[in-house]
């Protein structure tokens, strides 16, 4: 019987899975990342057929029906007594070159990775983080120093399993090569195997028939036992019954091995998702702005309480919070956050990101260029934005709305955040709640319309506001 691939309600499953997985293991700092060819087609690199087809055409081989490449370009050395000069010409003339960063190698350098693998021999991964504002700590197969020394003020590191460019007799790519790869670089499979223990990986821009991801997985099957990590890989579906077929068997026998398969019906989903996990990943941490110089309409003791509960409730969801410390307002949710990280015994570095403005000194003026700066850092990875009162000092003495509770709203915005401003709060607040019903849809997609305009209501209860916050939370990060 022939069996032919098709969308399944398991799919998305897999995927809400693996997001959440993922996401999870990033949150905690023990994720990484393997980079397979197929992530630099969109830059105009070959792939394993178009880098060896001139020469499987000398060979008389048909490249395209070709399984073991790794075995075509043995037989071409072989065939030229060893002379690996017009290989290596052809590596450089087709990876040696600039190229743009693709849209998925940009998703890739927004996440907190340390650690990035691949088998790749051009330079995308590096120049996206590059482009990103990282430092990659580049690690090459055949520069032993590179994995015993670590790049100062490295972000990143980026472990070339089968070489760089610039090395072309380095690179792994025939069939001796890989035969001899463990006795030549033993620390290399060392360093994989470490990791593959110590972190979720997540591999992209590979087939299942991929010689490459192959080699790799052979170090996922050598260590795996009952304690085992759960992988993932993102795989294209295979459209022709026969591939299917053995896709199917493929997925199957890797998942013994702890390798989940989320199918894509196109590559540029490997983009897609990428954003999402960033998404999902931004929203764990919930920023809360907002001043109060006077607290009405609540009254202070009522301000400081629901501001308190407000710090409390984003600990208590699992979230983490991110303060600039405004006036009148930053104490009591920093007060409530820090409580509940200290209740549940959690870590205070990773789930509170405190981000006081800086003060001038007395006879300076403030520096607004340094506040933008400061706002746009602290609101740069919050997916969450909550907003209460915003009203400051104003120059005849008397409250005025706060405009830097309002830039904070345009920043989150604009960032992609998910603005929850609680308008019954006043001021400031009050107005961005109008403003975000006026976009509902736009602004706060997939959430509950009733419970966002409860946040508007002047008579609704402490109790009533927390409930509806809450909701608009967990339904806006998953």
């Amino acid at each position: 019987m022939v069996y032919i691939q098709r969308m399944s309600s398991n799919d998305g499953f897999v995927r809400e899975r693996f997001l959440r997985d993922y996401v999870g293991a990033l949150e905690k700092d023990n994720a990484a990342f393997f980079a397979g060819a197929g992530l630099s087609l969109d830059a105009g690199y070959v792939d394993w057929k178009g880098l060896l087809r001139e020469f499987a055409v000398e060979l008389g081989l048909n490249i395209d029906i070709e399984e073991d490449l790794p075995m075509v370009a043995q037989y071409f050395l072989d065939e030229s007594n060893q002379q690996r000069g017009r290989l290596n010409q052809k590596l450089r003339d087709e990876f040696d070159r600039g190229a743009p960063v693709t849209a998925a190698y940009s998703a890739l350098a927004r996440l907190p990775l340390r650690s990035v693998w691949t088998t790749n021999y051009d330079h995308g991964v590096e120049w996206a983080f590059e482009t990103a504002g990282g430092v990659p700590d580049v690690k090459a197969c055949g520069n032993k120093a590179s994995w015993t020394t670590s790049k100062p003020g490295g972000t990143v590191s980026v472990f070339k399993m089968h070489g760089d460019i610039k090395e072309p007799d380095n690179l792994v790519l025939s069939k001796d090569d890989y035969d001899r790869y463990a006795s030549r670089y033993p620390y290399i499979l060392e360093s994989l195997k470490s990791q593959l223990s110590q972190h979720t990986f997540l591999f992209a821009g590979f087939s299942f028939t991929d010689p490459n991801l192959d080699h790799v997985l052979a170090q996922i099957r050598s260590y795996h036992g009952d304690n085992s990590r759960t992988h993932w890989v993102l795989m294209k579906r295979e459209e022709d019954a026969g591939r299917a077929t053995k896709q199917r068997l493929w997925m199957r026998t890797m998942k013994r091995y702890g390798l989940e398969t989320v199918l894509l019906d196109e590559y540029d989903e490997v983009r897609s998702l990428l954003s999402e996990v960033d998404q999902r990943l931004r929203r764990r941490h919930v920023f809360v702005g907002g001043s109060a110089l006077t607290a009405e309409p609540f009254g202070q003791p009522r301000l400081d309480q629901f501001s308190k509960a407000v710090g409390t409730l984003i600990i208590n969801m699992g979230r983490n919070l991110v303060s600039g410390f405004g006036l009148g307002v930053g104490a009591a949710v920093l007060t409530g956050a820090a409580e509940e990280v200290y209740r549940q015994g959690s870590d205070p570095s990773r789930r509170l990101r405190l981000f006081p403005f800086p003060q001038p000194i007395p006879g300076e003026s403030r520096d607004r260029a340094l506040d933008e700066e400061w706002r746009q850092g602290m609101l740069r990875n919050a997916g969450l934005a909550v907003f209460l009162s915003g009203n400051r000092h104003g120059g005849d003495g008397h409250p005025e709305p706060a405009t830097g509770v309002l830039r904070e709203f345009e920043i989150a915005v604009d960032n992609g955040a998910r603005p929850l401003p609680v308008g019954a709060t006043g001021w400031v607040a009050s107005d961005l709640h109008s403003k975000v019903g006026e976009r509902f849809e736009e602004l706060l997609p997939g959430a509950s319309r009733e419970a966002f305009d409860l946040l508007g209501r002047s008579e609704a209860t402490d109790e009533e506001l927390l409930k509806a916050l809450k909701e608009l939370i967990d339904s806006l990060s998953p």
